[in-house]
């Protein structure tokens, strides 16, 4: 089972990487060619890279939370926004013979939701019916297909309650229809498509997992979900929502936040090498000196031995023979109001109530953005060195 787990979650890794790799690539390209001229285009490609990567971190936080069993966090979400970050992902990941059309409204579609298991949903289905149409025809059968994707909204008549059990009388829901052209199911497929680790792929071809976590996400959200296919003739998915009828999703359509700029001296401990000059990079850009340290032992060094005071210190909580905590306790013997914002790319509640409890100032999420680093360190500078 973790085999077949560990596979699944290559195969959505490789989809967001090729997203990233595929773009970075063509950034390289265009600025041999003509950088100047082709801003535009960097921009494009720069910001599908990005989503990728969000995507990446927001794929792992939902691996770990797993683990924690957490609950859901749901914030208002238009599945409009939603299925525009899917079909940019899709347009950089699927073959071309499959031919997309997603039919994106302009009025908001709203739910209740995890804007990241939505998407993880829409991304499931829509690489379902890839594949249909794609790896799982026979050899000579033509390569591709139609997939359509389109959102409406439905209110749940007697005749609709009377077709959908688990639909609720005077209630509306969010239609999200995933259509394909692909290879179709037969009945005996169509009873176990929800089941864990049930797949019809080839070996190491898939893991049985995706239209699993697609049901699990529905159900979560209070919806449901009709699926309609025969061999040969493709497969239409319908999940509904319930809709959310209150205020728009808080900044679905905001520009990205901005750096906020800094000075003074921070030290940075971290002992990956390539986040150690990323972080650098990051907060030079914001206007900082920086110093930074590969080891614990280094990092204790360089703060004690600083000819300029040192401001605040980014330290990873995971270190080489040693942990953040044993770190900030070294550091607070040498100045009891040192600043320290705390990172990691997995934190327990416990551990990090425990951290803020004697006195580290915050906790930054890896990865993080330049900007939310930039926010992160303004925050704690201006606070008072006693305030948690």
């Amino acid at each position: 089972a973790v085999g077949t787990l560990a596979g699944g979650i290559a195969h959505d890794f490789n989809n967001m990487l090729g997203g990233i790799m595929g773009s970075i690539n063509m950034v390289e390209l265009l600025l041999d060619k003509d950088g100047a001229l082709q801003k535009g285009a960097i921009l494009k490609y720069i910001e599908t890279a990005m989503a990728s990567s969000q995507r990446a971190a927001e794929m792992t936080r939902q691996l770990l939370s797993l683990s924690r069993k957490s609950e859901l966090k749901p914030v208002p979400v238009d599945i409009n926004l939603s299925m525009k970050h899917v079909m940019t992902l899709c347009k950089n990941s699927f073959p071309k013979t499959v031919d997309m059309r997603f039919s994106i409204g302009q009025l908001p579609l709203m739910v209740m939701a995890d804007p990241v298991q939505i998407e993880q949903m829409l991304l499931n289905l829509c690489v379902n019916g890839s594949q249909a149409m794609t790896m799982m025809r026979g050899d000579g059968e033509s390569q591709g297909g139609v997939l359509e994707v389109r959102a409406d909204e439905v209110q749940c008549s007697s005749d609709f309650c009377s077709e959908h059990n688990e639909a609720r009388p005077d209630f509306a829901y969010i239609k999200i229809t995933v259509i394909d052209t692909g290879v179709g199911m037969d009945d005996e497929v169509l009873r176990h498509i929800f089941d864990p680790f049930y797949t019809t792929k080839a070996t190491g071809s898939g893991t049985g997992l995706g239209l699993s976590m697609v049901y699990n996400i529905v159900k979560q959200h209070g919806g449901f979900i009709d699926v309609a296919s025969e061999p040969g003739r493709g497969s239409t998915f319908e999940v509904y929502l319930p809709l959310f009828t209150g205020a728009t999703a808080p900044g679905s359509h905001a520009a990205r936040q901005g750096i906020v700029p800094g000075t003074g001296l921070i030290l940075v401990i971290d002992d990956e090498e390539p986040l150690l000059k990323i972080a650098r990079g990051m907060l030079e850009l914001c206007g900082y000196s920086v110093m930074t340290a590969l080891t614990a032992d280094e990092g204790v060094k360089k703060f004690r031995a600083s000819p300029q005071p040192v401001r605040g210190v980014l330290l990873d909580l995971a270190l080489a023979g040693s942990s953040g905590i044993e770190v900030y306790r070294s550091l607070r013997e040498i100045n009891p109001d040192v600043k320290v914002l705390l990172a990691s790319g997995l934190m327990e509640d416990d551990i990090l109530k425990s951290a803020l409890d004697m006195g580290i100032m915050d906790f930054i999420q890896k990865p993080y953005t330049a900007e939310d680093l930039s926010v992160k360190m303004s925050t704690i500078l201006s606070r008072p060195a006693n305030e948690k």
